[in-house]
C-alpha cells in the first residue's frame, strides 16, 4: 500500500479580524460596515498609514481611493487585510486599474453598492476562525471559509506553491485543489463536459465600448490579465448557452447573443466559436467582487484598449477582435441558419456524451462550412 498523505497541523487560533478602516470619501461606508457587524474607523489620507499601524491585527478590510499611500498592505501581516480602490477614475481605466492592483489592491471598484457587498463577505470570511492556514497570507480559518478567501482575497496575485492546509497534497495550484477538492460541494467546479468545446463572447454596448474581463492571476501569468468573456461548453448545453452564462460569471452582465462572428477548428479538432453579443440592460455594471470566475470586469473604449501592451493581456483576443467589430470590418453573422441550428443541437448532444452523434459531427460540419462564408473561419 502507498503511504498515506499526512494532514498538516492545525494552525493557532488567531483573534478575529472585524475592524474596517474606510480612508477619506470611503467614510461614508460607516453605516453599511456596521450593519454588517464590523467596526468602522475612520480616517483621512494622512491619519491613514498610523492609525492601520495601531490596528493591524485586528483590521479586516481597508477602503480607500488610493491603494498607493499604504504600502504596508502589501508586506507580512497585512497581506492579510481585503484592500479595496474605490474610485472610478480607476475603475474605468485599464491601465491604472492594473497599476491599482500592482499598488496592494485586491479589488477595485467605481461605487459603494459592490463595496459594501465585498466588506460585508471580508468580515464575514475573516469570523469563521478555523486550523488551516491561508498558503498566502497566512489567515486561519475553516475549510468552507478557506475556500471562498483564496479566489476572494488571493485573485490578483499567484499563490505559492505549497501542499493543501486541508488535506496536505500538492498538485499544481494550491487555490485550484482547494476550490475543486474542498469546502462546499455545490461551489466547486462541476466535471468537465465529455466534448470539448468553447464559446467566447464580444459584446459591445450600445455606446460602442467592449465588455473585459480581468482574469485571476493564477491563470493570466501570474497578474490579472485581460480578456474577454469565454470558456468552455458545459454538459448539455448549446454554444449561445455558454456564451450567456460566461459572459454572466465573469463579467456579472446578462447577454444576449446578436450573431457569430468566428469558428475556429483547432488541430485537435476542438471547437470555439466568437459570438458577437450585447447587454439585455445597457446600465448594467460589470463586477467588480473577486471570485473563483473572474478578479472584475469592465466596459473599454477601442481607444483605451489600444494603449494596453502584450503582457496586459492573458491572450491578445480583445485587441484582435474589438477594433475590427468597432470599424464594421468583422460582421455578425445569423445564428437563426438551419446549419447552425443543427449544430447547436448536436453539440447539446456531444456535451452529454452522447456516443452516436460524434458519427455526426463531420455531416453538420460540412454544412456549416458551406451556410458560411470563408471569412467567418479564418482565425
Amino acid at each position: 500500500m502507498g503511504s498515506a498523505v499526512s494532514r498538516p497541523k492545525s494552525a493557532p487560533a488567531m483573534a478575529t479580524r472585524q475592524v474596517v478602516l474606510l480612508v477619506g470619501s470611503a467614510a461614508r461606508l460607516v453605516e453599511a460596515v456596521e450593519a454588517s457587524g464590523g467596526q468602522a474607523q475612520v480616517a483621512d489620507s494622512g491619519e491613514a498609514p498610523e492609525l492601520l499601524r495601531r490596528l493591524g491585527p485586528s483590521v479586516a478590510c481597508v477602503v480607500c481611493e488610493n491603494p498607493g499611500l499604504l504600502p504596508e498592505l502589501r508586506k507580512g501581516e497585512y497581506k492579510q487585510i481585503f484592500t479595496i480602490a474605490m474610485d472610478e477614475a480607476l475603475a474605468d481605466d485599464p491601465l491604472r486599474r492594473l497599476g491599482a492592483f500592482a499598488q496592494g489592491a485586491r479589488m477595485v471598484s467605481a461605487g459603494p453598492s459592490f463595496v459594501e457587498k465585498a466588506v460585508a463577505q471580508a468580515l464575514e470570511v475573516a469570523r469563521q476562525v478555523g486550523p488551516f492556514a491561508c498558503p498566502g497570507c497566512g489567515l486561519c480559518l475553516s475549510e468552507d471559509a478557506l475556500h471562498l478567501h483564496m479566489h476572494f482575497h488571493h485573485a490578483v496575485e499567484n499563490l505559492p506553491k505549497a501542499p493543501c492546509p486541508i488535506c496536505g497534497e500538492q498538485e499544481g495550484s494550491v487555490a485550484v485543489h482547494v476550490h475543486n477538492r474542498h469546502g462546499p460541494s455545490d461551489a466547486r467546479e462541476p466535471p468537465s463536459a465529455p466534448y470539448a468545446t468553447f464559446a467566447w463572447c464580444v459584446c459591445r454596448h450600445p455606446d460602442g465600448r467592449f465588455l473585459l474581463v480581468n482574469e485571476p492571476a493564477g491563470i493570466s501569468g501570474g497578474r490579472p490579465g485581460f480578456w474577454l468573456p469565454a470558456g468552455r461548453v458545459d454538459h448539455g448545453e448549446s454554444l449561445q448557452e455558454a456564451c450567456v452564462r460566461e459572459a454572466l460569471e465573469e463579467a456579472g452582465v446578462a447577454v444576449r447573443v446578436t450573431g457569430v462572428l468566428r469558428m475556429m477548428v483547432d488541430s485537435q479538432q476542438t471547437l470555439r466559436v466568437v459570438f458577437l453579443a450585447e447587454p439585455e440592460d445597457p446600465a448594467a455594471q460589470p463586477k467588480s467582487i473577486p471570485d473563483w470566475e473572474s478578479v472584475g470586469a469592465m466596459w473599454v473604449t477601442v481607444e483605451e484598449l489600444q494603449k494596453l501592451k502584450a503582457e496586459h493581456y492573458r491572450h491578445p483576443d480583445p485587441a484582435e477582435l474589438f477594433p475590427p467589430v468597432a470599424a464594421g470590418k468583422l460582421q455578425p453573422h445569423p445564428v437563426d441558419t438551419a446549419a447552425f441550428v443543427e449544430l447547436e443541437a448536436l453539440i447539446r448532444r456531444l456535451t452529454k456524451g452522447e456516443r452516436k452523434a460524434a458519427k455526426e459531427l463531420d455531416r453538420v460540419w460540412q454544412n456549416v462550412v458551406s451556410t458560411y462564408p470563408a471569412s467567418v473561419f479564418q482565425r
